[in-house]
């Protein structure tokens, strides 16, 4: 399974909808125009929002509820996950790592003072309250990444400013077994997907 994440404004959703239009099975939840943004699999959204709630409010899930989200995740079927809050808590990652053994990253990467611009477009947000939202952008991507090194998972980190059509098959032909590339995948892509893609 493949877990596209990143910090939110990063590009996940585009990812996402790539990797939907080269076939890989996606279960979309939610698309908020408003904000173009969305498309988080509701399963996986459902799962890592109960272990945040839990940490947050000092709650221990029992084992009933840990065996049910665990179990939860084993049976997903999908071939790729989108989902921000992955970068939010390590323990997320740390959580799925112990459900399945599997999976496989794409990070989607992206200038922190252009994420802080597309945050205030889409919010509507005003500057004083993202003044150090740049820093914390950068804790929160090197706190994943040692955790997805310690767990030992593969990981691809895709510029969002330079994605290349080329790496992303590649990508996904190294992390999804039985990926067949589409005859057609250049003109698919260009034409319902990524026009100004580069190869």
């Amino acid at each position: 399974m493949i877990i596209v994440t990143g910090v939110g404004r990063s590009g996940t959703s585009l990812m996402i909808t790539y990797l939907k239009a080269l076939g890989l099975k996606v279960n979309f939840g939610n698309w908020y125009k408003k904000f173009c943004a969305g498309n988080e699999d509701p399963n996986s959204v459902f799962v890592n929002s109960a272990l945040i709630r839990s940490r947050n409010i000092g709650f221990d899930l029992g084992k009933k509820q840990i065996k049910f989200l665990m179990k939860k995740i084993s049976k997903m079927k999908q071939d790729a996950i989108k989902d921000p809050l992955f970068v939010a808590d390590t323990k997320l990652i740390n959580f799925w790592s112990k459900c399945r053994d599997d999976l496989h990253v794409i990070y989607m990467r992206r200038n922190p003072k252009e994420i802080v611009k597309s945050q205030k477009r889409a919010m509507d947000m005003n500057t004083p309250a993202y003044r150090c939202f740049s820093d914390l952008i950068i804790r929160k991507e090197k706190s994943f990444f040692r955790t997805v090194k310690l767990l030992k998972i593969p990981i691809q980190i895709i510029d969002f400013e330079n994605i290349k059509l080329r790496i992303v098959i590649q990508t996904v032909i190294n992390f999804h077994k039985g990926f067949k590339q589409p005859d057609n995948y250049i003109n698919l892509w260009r034409s319902l997907y990524a026009p100004s893609i580069k190869l």
